[in-house]
């Protein structure tokens, strides 16, 4: 889906704004934090492989059970790398380590306890289901790593998965340490989360498009005037709210050509002419979606196609009598 975003530049440094600059000791010293976090970090690595035959008889599970804990470990620390650099725009970076450490901490608690419980013991086989809640994270990572932009709305499935795991993992816990553990997360959250905030992320991102849906409303009444359902080259990619707009008007998915329709959308968009009669193209939001890339690398791709009008980075094309 399509979004408009601007881009304000940072005011630029004067003589008068001080600088702040480390000594060579202060360097020295970061540098050898560094150097050593990352040393440990690996030879946490190097330790735990020399130690799962020991693990593997003691807990009573095998190499099916071992690569998948192995699995599922790289599988989420590579996931909550994707996570961590679409938050670090929006919060400071001392708060994000610290609530991320502790609700990820208690996530994979729950999910680890479930993995073992589960493999090791038929009377808790079931609960390896939870698990398929993981798969929420694979959509927006496969999508982050092909170039997506980042996208808050993406992230609210994994919030639930999050969740659900800290749940579980407060809910395997005995007695009062059990009730302890509740009411401690219970009162970090009343704290630290606002479900009303109007400033959150993911309530601004959902009005970004609000003044561009009214620039739209001339490119929808010029399409009206003269429609009568012939097919739309337009893309689901850029514009599939522009679609869901549309359909007040009476249209329906089955109107627009667009990527789920192959092949029709690729013999569409190779040679337009005589196809379709009419062309939506994004033109601002990203860059332009890939119909405006077509139309800039080629003049021959809206070759027999007028531009009638334009709107909220929309413009409307139709073919020439």
């Amino acid at each position: 889906m399509s979004d408009q975003s601007t881009v304000v530049d940072a005011p630029a440094p004067t003589a008068d704004t001080p600088t702040l600059e480390a000594t060579l000791k202060q360097k020295r010293l970061a540098l050898s934090l560094i150097s050593g976090c990352h040393v440990l970090n690996h030879l946490q690595y190097s330790i735990t492989s020399v130690i799962f035959p020991v693990m593997m008889k003691e807990l009573g599970f095998g190499l099916l059970q071992l690569g998948a804990l192995s699995a599922i470990s790289n599988f989420v620390g590579q996931g909550l790398q994707v996570v961590y650099g679409l938050f670090t725009g929006m919060f400071k970076r001392t708060a994000m380590l610290g609530t991320g450490n502790v609700i990820v901490g208690v996530a994979v608690a729950g999910i680890c306890a479930v993995l073992v419980r589960g493999l090791i013991s038929k009377q808790h086989a079931s609960e390896l289901v939870t698990l398929s809640l993981m798969g929420f994270l694979l959509l927006p990572s496969y999508a982050f790593a092909h170039g997506h932009p980042f996208r808050m709305r993406y992230m609210v499935a994994l919030v639930v998965t999050v969740a659900a795991f800290v749940g579980i993992a407060v809910g395997l816990l005995k007695g009062r340490v059990r009730t302890a553990a509740a009411v401690a997360v219970a009162a970090w959250l009343a704290f630290t989360v606002n479900p009303l905030d109007p400033k959150a992320p993911m309530v601004q991102e959902a009005q970004w498009d609000r003044p561009f849906s009214a620039g739209r409303r001339e490119v929808t009444n010029c399409l009206m005037r003269e429609y009568h359902h012939e097919p739309i080259l337009a893309s689901m990619g850029s514009l599939a709210h522009y679609m869901q707009e549309l359909s007040h008007e009476g249209l329906g998915i089955h109107d627009f050509i667009h990527e789920g329709n192959l092949p029709y959308w690729q013999e569409d968009i190779e040679a337009p002419k005589g196809r379709v009669k009419w062309i939506l193209i994004e033109e601002q939001a990203e860059g332009g979606d890939v119909l405006a890339q077509r139309a800039r690398a080629s003049s021959e791709f809206l070759s027999g196609f007028t531009r009638v009008c334009s709107g909220g980075g929309v413009a409307l094309y139709k073919a020439s009598k």
